[in-house]
């Protein structure tokens, strides 16, 4: 039996190596300051998704290119929650773009739902709750997990 070595084509091509010392430092020092920059976009996608609200409100049924306005800022809450150490943000994001999806009209209950999912986010950022949020974010997705199937119940969904 004969053992062939096959050539590593893609370490001849690009070398072997680390990283310099000083590209590393910059890439913690940027992943350091991306946190704080995060509760920004948090207030920014949150702002977006109260104006597209006031904007459905009047029209009440959910054709696709509103319910594409209400989904697009909690999926991007969604997606970078986790990323930045917020699981309790992209968990709840979850809950709620399940719950848009289900519904067919934006009325004031789901008015009130989109109004609570908004509020904890604030409240999950103002006081850094990241990871799980403990014991405050487990009460936060409880409470909204019971809110929107209260809804599904009042309203049939």
């Amino acid at each position: 039996m004969r053992i062939f070595n096959a050539p590593n084509y893609l370490k001849n091509k690009v070398g072997s190596g680390g990283i310099p010392q000083n590209l590393i430092d910059d890439a913690e020092k940027h992943i350091a300051t991306a946190y704080d920059e995060f509760e920004d976009y948090v207030r920014d996608q949150l702002e977006n998704l109260r104006l597209s609200c006031l904007a459905i409100s009047s029209k009440k049924a959910l054709g696709k290119e509103e319910q594409f306005a209400l989904v697009t800022p909690i999926v991007m809450l969604k997606a970078h929650g986790t990323m930045f150490g917020y699981a309790l943000i992209s968990d709840m994001s979850c809950i709620v773009v399940d719950f848009l999806e289900r519904i067919d009209f934006f009325d004031e209950d789901a008015g009130i739902i989109i109004d609570v999912y908004q509020q904890s986010a604030l409240v999950i950022i103002d006081r850094k709750l990241q990871a799980g949020g403990g014991r405050i974010g487990l009460d936060f997705s409880m409470e909204l997990t019971k809110a929107c199937e209260r809804y599904y119940k009042k309203h049939s969904c």
